[in-house]
């Protein structure tokens, strides 16, 4: 297959970062870059131009906003109306290609507008932190101009794809294939079972009505209800069937409360569904402090402690309580030898929080680097659907129906969040069937 060749004057990270992502990663296509318009200008493979000014006839010119030649984070007013005018881009050129035009200039810069959002630019900005210290969806450019609910990204490389197609019919690309993941957080294996007496206790006082239940489970009359594990393991047969877990192995705190982590059950689950399933760490409430050095070793802790349960290398996680900052959380990652995490999404809104299905590589902004750490975006999640927005089970359908047909039309993962704790009696009428 021929590759594309790209011109521009200077080929920094930002941009070689983006153009792999939306043209390599997303469209499978082959890409050369070059920083000498005389060989461009004599090259007879398809072009693309991204400079300021036009460098040869028959190219496909990109006017650059700038972004992609900056280093540091800056204030982007300008291009979050810039990402504004482009929402309608994909239908714009879908239209013009249609109707058989010659596209040879777009104002449109696609990869600068891409680049902001996969690589989370406005979350290094100031914002109005939740109560847990959280970025919300409503902060966000998608939320405010209603596109978090498409994934804006691959309509763009989709759309742009189309155009290079169009200008050099033999070109092969290829859809990324859609696939369906169920993500398990396991905040608590059990309701009752395998906890300290006082646990229970405590949990009498506070909740008097549920005495007879958790009396059937203590003295074996019935099940514990968070022990779902078996049931699950009827639906999905194994590794390969998209389902994984996430265990939370932080000491006992306010926000995590977990079966301690020496005890045998406990560890024996763990053990019986890494041997079967992809398992990753759900790094603690406590290990997201403020205190980065703290937290680096808090979070160390409970990587090793899931590593000696496992007796293998942990390389998967996802933060408990979505918690998420810039570029703090994955830096302490990589530290800890994380190399795929799947926290990118919102537990206040479902959609895309990065505009994309697709696993991307985190850029980090500070440093200017591509990292080795890869991002699995999620789009639903149980709690948002019922306890954020306040859905019934079939509007929850309905509008996880609608995430589900955008991911089949451009491809990834579509990946949903359910907890081991919401299949009781409580959620009577909720299913993760999707």
């Amino acid at each position: 297959m021929s590759s594309i060749l790209i011109y521009s004057p200077v080929v920094g990270p930002r941009l070689r970062y983006i153009m792999t992502e939306m043209l390599v990663r997303m469209s499978g296509l082959q890409i050369e870059f070059c920083t000498d318009a005389a060989i461009f200008r004599q090259s007879a493979v398809l072009r693309i131009n991204y400079s300021c000014h036009a460098v040869s006839e028959e190219e496909i010119h990109i006017l650059p906003h700038g972004l992609l030649e900056e280093t540091g984070v800056l204030h982007q007013q300008s291009l979050m109306k810039h990402i504004a005018q482009g929402i309608s881009f994909s239908h714009d050129l879908a239209r013009q290609i249609a109707c058989g035009e010659k596209v040879f200039e777009i104002q449109f810069d696609l990869f600068a507008a891409a680049f902001f959002l996969l690589s989370r630019y406005e979350e290094y900005l100031p914002f109005k932190a939740d109560i847990h210290g959280r970025y919300s969806a409503s902060e966000s450019v998608a939320f405010r101009n209603r596109f978090l609910e498409r994934p804006l990204v691959q309509e763009w490389a989709f759309a742009f794809t189309a155009l290079l197609k169009q200008r050099y019919v033999p070109l092969k690309s290829e859809l990324p294939p859609c696939r369906k993941q169920m993500t398990i957080d396991i905040d608590q294996a059990f309701k009752y079972r395998h906890k300290l007496w006082w646990r229970n206790f405590g949990g009498f006082l506070r909740d008097p009505a549920s005495f007879r239940e958790r009396f059937a489970v203590l003295t074996g009359l019935r099940s514990d209800p968070h022990d779902i594990f078996d049931h699950l393991e009827k639906y999905f047969p194994g590794k390969d069937s998209g389902l994984s877990f996430f265990f939370l192995l932080g000491d006992y705190g306010v926000y995590d409360k977990n079966t301690d982590y020496r005890n045998t059950a406990f560890r024996n689950l763990i053990t019986k569904l890494g041997n079967k399933y992809p398992v990753g760490i759900h790094p603690s409430y406590t290990s997201n402090s403020s205190d980065t050095y703290t937290s680096q070793q808090i979070l160390l802790k409970e990587v090793a402690r899931l590593e000696s349960i496992l007796g293998a290398p942990v390389k998967r996680s996802r933060q408990h309580y979505l918690k998420l900052r810039f570029p703090e959380t994955y830096r302490k990652l990589l530290n800890a030898g994380i190399t795929h995490d799947f926290t990118m999404g919102y537990a206040d809104r479902i959609g895309f929080r990065a505009s994309t299905a697709l696993p991307f590589y985190w850029y980090d902004l500070e440093n200017e680097v591509v990292t080795e750490l890869l991002i699995h975006p999620f789009q639903v999640m149980d709690v948002t659907l019922r306890h954020y927005l306040r859905m019934t089970p079939e509007q929850a359908r309905l509008a996880v129906r609608d995430i589900r047909v955008q991911v089949e039309k451009y491809g990834g993962d579509f990946t949903c969040i359910w907890h081991n704790s919401s299949f009781d009696q409580s959620w009577q009428g909720w299913s993760p069937d999707f």
